[in-house]
């Protein structure tokens, strides 16, 4: 394979990773309940899907057929949250937004990406390399210097809730699409 061929080949792919959609949603909250020393139930909610404009153009109906079929109808879920089990998604509007949940079942911390050092420990979460920034959580936050939560050891039932993306103007809602779907 010529280099430049490899060259053009990653081009390519680059170029599709930025040009494809961007879904994202105003808030994100978890609900996490403990069954176990490691496992439980969690239950995700994204509050105002939105689909972000590219160059000016509206591309919600591409940005709600990913969202149907890759995360709703397909296992996109399932790949970002490795070992999570019984899995339910569902769309639905609420207050003119459009909001998803998912709900799975967990055998390991880890699934959720929280970690707990050992039985007497805390159980943490740090979300400071993702897109998410603190809003609030019946835990205690670390600050932004060590975006961690934090909720003590005896705790079975934890709450956090995320800013995912400042409201933009230019962002078009996808309950217009679900709306569509939903005829």
């Amino acid at each position: 394979m010529s280099r430049q061929y490899m060259f053009s080949a990653i081009l390519l792919v680059l170029l599709a990773l930025f040009t494809s959609g961007c879904l994202t949603a105003e808030r994100k909250s978890y609900k996490i309940t403990m069954t176990g020393k490691q496992s439980g139930t969690c239950t995700i909610t994204f509050h105002n899907i939105i689909s972000p404009k590219e160059e000016g153009r509206d591309i919600s109906f591409k940005d709600f057929a990913e969202l149907q079929t890759d995360y709703v109808e397909g296992d996109k879920i399932e790949s970002e949250f490795p070992g999570c089990r019984n899995v339910k998604k569902k769309l639905y509007e609420k207050d003119g937004q459009l909001n998803g949940e998912i709900t799975f079942e967990f055998d390991s911390l880890s699934t959720l990406k929280m970690f707990k050092y050992d039985e007497k420990s805390p159980v943490m979460m740090y979300f400071g390399s993702s897109q998410e920034t603190f809003i609030e959580s019946n835990g205690t936050y670390g600050g932004e210097t060590m975006p961690v939560a934090f909720w003590p050891t005896s705790t079975t039932s934890m709450t956090l809730t995320t800013k995912l993306s400042d409201p933009n103007p230019d962002a078009v809602s996808l309950v217009e699409q679900y709306r569509k779907w939903k005829k």
